[in-house]
């Protein structure tokens, strides 16, 4: 609903902005890891957490964007 929210209506490939520290990706979001190549970032819905996931295909993406938990992440539409 948030991403939502920043765009209006939500669609698979949507393209979003995201600012780790100093650094900005950018991210599309989609239903399945499924939908993006392998070693690709991707926004989906977590249905176990019941909140917004930042993913990546066959690997970690915290371990990609060094993330720790209590991270600041931001974002924004592309």
């Amino acid at each position: 609903a948030d991403l939502a929210a920043l765009r209006g209506r939500l669609e698979p490939g949507d393209r979003f902005q995201l600012r780790v520290g100093p650094a900005v990706l950018e991210v599309a979001w989609q239903l399945t890891f499924g939908a993006v190549p392998p070693g690709e970032l991707l926004l989906y819905e977590d249905a176990d957490y019941a909140g917004l996931g930042i993913g990546l295909n066959q690997g970690s993406a915290a371990e990609r964007l060094g993330l720790a938990n209590d991270a600041s992440v931001r974002i924004e539409p592309a």
